[in-house]
């Protein structure tokens, strides 16, 4: 695939780095680093991992939201994308790829809006997990002379959205097959509370429980669902054990490309510690004062990290004369954060530093652009196209 890149409109002076050796130090601080190499690193092991497996791959974009990502993810070999708001599916709408839409679309406005999408002819799929949202479903794609794929949503234990029974399930499947401008193709069956389980035994039995459950509704729903249907769920932290024993055919991995501290903080699964992917997207700060002995202030705070188990950001990089052992970094305030250290040299205002973010997704649509580098090299800037949405 020819790769054209998207990328950000920015001031001369920010353009003017792109390509000099050493401009990573450069960039207007807070700002969000994406280190090119580590991200093809991950792309290159999620390839290897699938290879030769029965899943494939429908990475989730609200992980970054950025449309260049996503093309080197189609270069990797992406079916398409998860989108979970009706907003990022628009957003996807350039790439003419396959987007299935992973959440109830229930309001009228939101109906509206991924019906017009469909009558686009935008290659998107939709989920169902009542009867009334399927009919008005169907009646906004009859009204625009088209129709649409939908998955049965599954509650798979979260008890967030999805049919929570086989009777409604069924209900749902024959309402589908009644209707005339939807196409039954599988089901949605996503276990994301087993992703964050930190004792792998747990997050074992966890998915030992979603594979009998998912066998249930596929024996119930047998004569309702297409004879291969389309099985989509999963997330990095479930991709271990779903490559040991798939019931899935595709996975919503996301969080894989890009890799955060909550993540990196569990083990990748039963028997190994290691994830076979690393960290690649960093935000770096500068040292605004450094006036104390053991604290410095630096220029990025809670605006830029989220935080959704209670990790604090992870630093990467230190300023000179600090080493990352004696160092630590917590936001103290919306633009202010803490840089603590033992080392006896605090460091000199402008001094940059970088952390891992704690939790992936809500971090990255704090930003408008990231700054994609390789090693000290600015290479490109591109925008979070679906920041917000």
């Amino acid at each position: 695939m020819t790769r054209e890149p998207i990328t950000a409109q920015v001031a001369p002076d920010i353009a003017a780095l792109v390509g000099l050796p050493g401009s990573r130090e450069n960039l207007p601080t807070p700002a969000l680093v994406l280190d090119l190499d580590v991200m093809e690193s991950n792309l290159s092991a999620m390839d290897r991992l699938l290879a030769g497996s029965s899943l494939t791959l429908r990475p989730h974009f609200k992980a970054h939201k950025c449309l260049e990502i996503c093309r080197l993810q189609l270069e990797h070999g992406a079916a398409g994308f998860s989108a979970a708001t009706v907003g990022e599916a628009e957003k996807l709408a350039p790439l003419g790829t396959s987007v299935l839409l992973t959440s109830v679309l229930a309001s009228e406005t939101n109906i509206a809006r991924g019906a017009d999408l469909r009558a686009h002819a935008q290659d998107v799929t939709f989920v169902v997990d009542s009867v009334p949202v399927a009919q008005r479903l169907n009646a906004a794609l009859e009204a625009r002379a088209c129709t649409a794929g939908v998955l049965i949503d599954i509650d798979a234990g979260r008890h967030r959205a999805g049919c929570a029974s086989i009777p409604a399930a069924r209900e749902l499947a024959e309402a589908v097959r009644r209707s005339s401008a939807l196409a039954l193709k599988g089901l949605q069956f996503y276990a994301g509370h087993l992703s964050h389980l930190h004792d792998p035994q747990r997050r074992a039995e966890g998915h030992a429980q979603f594979r009998s459950d998912l066998a249930r509704y596929r024996e119930a729903l047998s004569e309702a669902l297409p004879s291969s249907p389309i099985i989509s769920g999963g997330s990095t932290g479930s991709l271990a054990l779903e490559l040991e024993e798939p019931v899935l055919t595709e996975m919503q991995c996301g969080s894989y490309a890009l890799m955060d501290v909550e993540y990196l903080a569990l083990p990748y699964s039963p028997g190994r510690a290691g994830w076979p992917f690393s960290a690649a997207v960093t935000v770096q700060s500068s040292v605004l004062s450094g006036n104390w002995p053991t604290h410095a202030t630096a220029d990025a705070g809670d605006k830029r990290f989220a935080s959704k188990y209670g990790h604090p950001p992870r630093l990467t990089r230190v300023p000179p004369g600090i080493t990352l052992e004696s160092a630590s970094y917590t936001p103290t305030g919306d633009e202010h954060g803490r840089l603590d250290f033992t080392d006896p040299s605090p460091p000199q205002p402008g001094a940059r530093l970088e952390c891992v973010v704690p939790h992936l997704d809500p971090s990255i649509n704090l930003f408008d652009i990231v700054y994609a580098v390789s090693g000290e090299t600015l290479i490109d800037v591109w925008d979070i196209a679906a920041r917000g949405c």
